[in-house]
């Protein structure tokens, strides 16, 4: 239970700083404590949230590395509760194509919806336990009983 209030702690401060809008420091929390993360989808999610991070700030060589890190880690799973493996794949074809790297960012984009047609094929419920990224873009997502790392 300890560390999992810790892990709380950690995601509240890095949501924290995102709000402020500080996401170089954000950023760097994430990378200071990735070591301290034990579960593969927790370091999973940590460079996914990197990657985003990064993005946004216009840096495309290190979001594309941070998206890498989290494709590498998804690999290894199976499967993860409450988002698709396809993010990190759709992160990365962003910013390849910011990047000017066309062809690569159309390898992503086809890899990510084959990877989200397996999983919706696989997993008959799957939108119902997942976070549906989609809907957060276009501001129609309602939040309900998340866990704080999600939120």
């Amino acid at each position: 239970m300890k560390n999992y209030d810790k892990l709380s702690a950690f995601y509240y401060e890095v949501i924290n700083l995102i709000d402020l809008k500080y996401y170089e420091a954000a950023i760097n929390l994430i990378k200071k404590n990735i070591q301290s993360l034990k579960d593969k989808d927790d370091i999973a999610l940590a460079y996914l949230n990197c990657g985003f991070l990064n993005d946004k700030l216009g840096d495309n060589i290190s979001a594309i590395d941070d998206f890498s890190k989290s494709i590498s880690i998804e690999s290894e799973l199976d499967f993860i509760d409450y988002r698709s493996k396809n993010i990190s794949y759709n992160g990365r074809s962003n910013s390849r194509y910011k990047h000017q790297d066309y062809y690569g960012a159309i390898e992503d984009k086809r890899k990510s919806k084959e990877i989200r047609l397996l999983e919706i094929k696989k997993f008959s419920d799957l939108n119902k336990q997942q976070i549906d990224y989609e809907s957060i873009l276009s501001g129609t997502f309602s939040q309900t009983n998340i866990d704080a790392k999600y939120t």
